[in-house]
């Protein structure tokens, strides 16, 4: 059978128009949704001013994030720098974010940018004000265009002095967190004092608190799927005290010098024991 022009035409024409009504079709139906959706919170600053601290800690609480023992990254945006005009992430912001984290205790926050546009990053933060907002920026901070991502510099694993205290004739738990450093998972760092004492300076109230809960979860234990709890010891809840007054940290530690107005420029591994390149 040899079809003629007119009949081929025909036939390619509705084998066309089939295609797109099952095009049309299928666009129609609704997306399949892989995944829940996220929270977002949109609020107004007017300024960048010291509100900033305050805002971010509460739409981390209203997110109910929970962060313990967990590394956070912050990643703003450097693009390139104009003390006339609004171009970057304010420092302001960035170090409010760095300390609401880690109020919630964070294990870690860093701070980490690779521009495409201006490749020597700490140039521009430094032009953008992150040195002078930001205490121990350098430190904190990883260029993502020049540092070596890949290079493990330490493991930092979790640790806690526990001393078992008899108060009356009931025994208590004492624990205090802290830190440990090694090489590589197993082998001491010649450098762990100054890494426990670099650490603890940056830690506030809030993330000391937070470690205490994290240890007396992981020590209260409980079943899982292939073994139960080890019960030869059983540890309750967390002693709470009342006091008639406390201390605000903020009102002994200085908050960071005000920038002036022309200056503005608008993961996480979980366990005891994490790796930082």
């Amino acid at each position: 059978m040899n079809p003629t022009r007119r009949a081929w035409n025909k036939a390619v024409g509705m084998a066309a128009a089939g295609a797109a009504a099952g095009t049309i079709e299928s666009c129609s139906s609704p997306p399949v949704r892989t995944q829940a959706w996220a929270p977002v919170s949109i609020y107004r600053a007017a300024t960048y001013s010291e509100e900033l601290y305050d805002l971010v800690r509460r739409i981390i609480a209203e997110h109910a994030l929970d962060v313990r023992g967990k590394r956070v990254v912050l990643k703003p945006n450097l693009v390139e720098f104009d003390a006339h005009t609004v171009i970057n992430t304010n420092p302001k912001l960035v170090h409010a974010a760095l300390e609401a984290f880690r109020a919630a205790g964070a294990a870690d926050v860093r701070i980490a940018e690779g521009p495409g546009h201006r490749r020597v990053t700490l140039d521009l933060a430094d032009a953008g004000g992150y040195f002078a907002t930001v205490p121990n920026f350098e430190s904190l901070f990883t260029d993502l265009n020049l540092d070596d991502t890949t290079k493990v510099k330490y493991c930092r694993h979790y640790a806690a002095g526990l001393y078992f205290r008899r108060w009356s004739d009931r025994w208590y738990l004492e624990i205090n967190p802290t830190y440990h450093f090694t090489i590589d998972g197993r082998r001491d760092s010649l450098y762990d004092s100054e890494y426990v004492k670099k650490i603890k300076g940056m830690e506030r109230n809030g993330a000391v608190y937070q470690l205490v809960r994290a240890w007396a979860d992981y020590l209260q234990g409980e079943d899982t799927l292939f073994a139960n709890r080890d019960e030869r010891i059983i540890f309750g809840d967390l002693l709470t005290l009342d006091a008639d007054a406390a201390i605000d940290e903020r009102a002994w530690i200085p908050p960071p010098e005000p920038m002036p107005l022309d200056s503005h420029a608008g993961t996480l591994v979980t366990g005891l024991w994490e790796v930082t390149t």
